[in-house]
C-alpha cells in the first residue's frame, strides 16, 4: 500500500467549550487506525476520547492508502480539547488506513464486455478479448460504495475494435466524475491447429490437434474450423504448428509409399487385369504416381485406388504392355 504522511487539518476542527481531563478513564493511543471517511477524528485515534471521539483533527490518507500521523501531534490535538494524560504506549507515530472497495482491471473489462454484447456487438461475452490501454494500479472507491460497476457511455469501433468509455459505481462519491479507460475489443473465434509439427504423409490423429483463439479479422474464408475435417487426414507437405490449416495443406493418408509392392489394376467394361508393380513414389488416395511393372519391365503411370492398388488409366497404357492373367 502507499504510504504517506498525514498533515494536520487545524482548522478541521475548533473546541467550542474546552472539556475537563478525564479522571475515570484512562486516555490510551492506539497503534493502528482503519478509517472509512475523508477524516480521523480523535475517537479514531484514542481509546476512552468520551464526547469528544467525534471531533475531526486531521484528514485522512487517500482511499486505499496508508498514512503516519506523529504522535506529538495527537497529544497537541487531544491536550487542545482538554484531553490530558494520554498513554502513548512508548510509540512515536500511529499508522492510518483509510478502508477502501479496490476495482481491479478484470472488472472493469467485464463491465465493457457486458456492455458490448447488450449492445448487440457481440454475440458472446467469452468470443470478445478487451483489453485496457492502461491500468496502473487499481481504482478504489469507498468500501460502503456496493453497486457493481457500470457502463455510462461507451464509443465502440467494431471496424478497429478501439473504444472509449466512462465507468461509474452508482453510490460512490469518490467515482462521481467517472471512471474513464480506453482500449481494443477484439471479436475472437476459435479455430483448429496442430499441437505438433507434422511432415509430409503424417496423419493427423485427435490428439495432434488443439484449439486456439485468433481475431475474426484475421479469419479467411479458406480456413478449416471444424477440428473433425482434420482427424484422418495427412500432411501434404511439411506443416507448423500452431498454424491455422487450409485444404491445400492436407491430403488424404499416404496409401503408398516408395518403393511398396503394388497390384495393378487395368479394368475395361466386361474386362479385369491385374500383374504386380513397385511404386516409384508415394501418394494418396486419387494422386497418380509411376510404377514399375514388374512382368512387362516397363514404367507406367496409375491412380492409387487403396491401399497398395493402382488403377492404370487406360488412355495412358496399352492393354498389351500389362502382360498380366485374366480374372
Amino acid at each position: 500500500m502507499i504510504i504517506r504522511t498525514l498533515v494536520v487539518g487545524a482548522a478541521l476542527a475548533v473546541a467550542v467549550i474546552a472539556l475537563p481531563a478525564k479522571g475515570a478513564e484512562q486516555l490510551r493511543l492506539k497503534a493502528q487506525v482503519n478509517v472509512h471517511g475523508p477524516l480521523v477524528t480523535l475517537g479514531d485515534l484514542i481509546d476512552g476520547a468520551g464526547a469528544s471521539s467525534g471531533i475531526p483533527v486531521f484528514r485522512a490518507p487517500d482511499l486505499g492508502t496508508v498514512g503516519t500521523v506523529r504522535v506529538d501531534r495527537i497529544i497537541a490535538a487531544a491536550q487542545a480539547q482538554g484531553l490530558a494524560g494520554l498513554d502513548t504506549g512508548g510509540i512515536d507515530s500511529v499508522s492510518v488506513s483509510r478502508l477502501g472497495r479496490e476495482i481491479a482491471a478484470n472488472e472493469v473489462i467485464q463491465a465493457i464486455t457486458r456492455h458490448i454484447v447488450e449492445m448487440g456487438r457481440g454475440a458472446r461475452g467469452e468470443d470478445l478479448d478487451v483489453t485496457l490501454d492502461r491500468f496502473e494500479q487499481p481504482v478504489v472507491v469507498e468500501q460502503s460504495a456496493m453497486a457493481p460497476l457500470s457502463v455510462d457511455k461507451l464509443d465502440y469501433d467494431p471496424a478497429t475494435g478501439r473504444f472509449a468509455a466512462r465507468l461509474a459505481v452508482a453510490d460512490s462519491r469518490a467515482a462521481s466524475a467517472g471512471l474513464r479507460f480506453s482500449g481494443r475489443a477484439v471479436e475472437i473465434v476459435e479455430v483448429p491447429v496442430l499441437a505438433r509439427a507434422l511432415e509430409r504423409g503424417e496423419v493427423i490423429s485427435p490428439r495432434d490437434i488443439v484449439i486456439d483463439r485468433m481475431p475474426r479479422s484475421a479469419m479467411r474464408s479458406e480456413m478449416i474450423v471444424d477440428a473433425d475435417r482434420l482427424t484422418g487426414m495427412s500432411a501434404r507437405r511439411q506443416i507448423r504448428d500452431g498454424v491455422p490449416l487450409t485444404a491445400d495443406l492436407l491430403m488424404e493418408p499416404i496409401l503408398v509409399r516408395r518403393s511398396d509392392l503394388v497390384t495393378i489394376v487395368y479394368r475395361t467394361p466386361g474386362l479385369t487385369l491385374t500383374t504386380r508393380g513397385r511404386a516409384l513414389s508415394a501418394g494418396a488416395r486419387g494422386e497418380v504416381i509411376q510404377v514399375f511393372n514388374i512382368q512387362s519391365k516397363r514404367t507406367v503411370e496409375a491412380e492409387i485406388s487403396g491401399p497398395g492398388f493402382v488403377t492404370v488409366l487406360p488412355q495412358r497404357v496399352p492393354v498389351a504392355s500389362l502382360q498380366t492373367t485374366v480374372r
